[in-house]
């Protein structure tokens, strides 16, 4: 059985194959756990406390979960683990991603090109830019958003900024600044909305 993430990326196949094989070398419980997580995700007690993951680290997180279960304990004590109730699986499943995931910044990028337009290039410094975003203040000052990896510039982690033509750098609040500190934005989960905030008040208040 090999799975791979819903945007079809292969590096998932590798680590499903190695937790496969740990798996059934415990017990035949794979599917069992399989099915019990998903349920548990989908669960609609579960639902309002769904934590907010891109496709790569859902799928990493679904992964590390079943394999964390089905690895406890041999016997009964596993399969006991396995059948717990669904929506406490679930919950697993954020306890162990958090730690784990790291949103993925071509992922990300990709996310800000189908929501905003523009093109995803390579970015010097290790990331990627989102170039020729259409600015409606200005044409001919088109929006960039540079998406980068930790360690580029010095950064601690992932993070973003929005640069709009000649004019200067965002900060969350959708206005100008040579502040690095507010304009070198840390990639989370919620980066979509922040993005699309920031270019949404610098067009509310006219570029000002």
């Amino acid at each position: 059985m090999i799975r791979f993430d819903p945007s079809g990326n292969s590096w998932i196949s590798d680590q499903w194959n190695a937790f496969i094989v740990d798996m059934k070398s415990v017990h035949a419980s794979w599917e069992t756990a399989m099915s019990y997580w998903t349920m548990g995700f989908t669960d609609p007690f579960f639902t309002s406390a769904k934590v907010s993951m891109s496709s790569k680290e859902y799928w990493y997180a679904q992964a590390e979960v079943i394999f964390y279960a089905a690895t406890m304990g041999k016997g009964a004590a596993g399969k006991q683990l396995i059948k717990q109730e669904s929506k406490q699986v679930a919950s697993s499943v954020v306890r162990i991603a958090k730690p784990i995931a790291r949103l993925d910044t071509k992922i990300a990028a990709n996310s800000l090109s189908s929501q905003l337009g523009g093109t995803v290039v390579e970015a010097r410094g290790e990331g990627w830019k989102i170039i020729n975003i259409a600015n409606p203040l200005s044409k001919n000052q088109p929006i960039m958003i540079r998406v980068m990896n930790a360690g580029s510039g010095g950064r601690e982690r992932d993070y973003f900024r929005v640069t709009v033509g000649t004019k200067g750098t965002l900060n969350l609040e959708g206005k100008l600044s040579s502040d690095l500190a507010s304009t070198h934005i840390d990639l989370t989960d919620n980066y979509l909305e922040q993005i699309q905030n920031m270019i949404n008040n610098y067009v509310k208040t006219g570029g000002k």
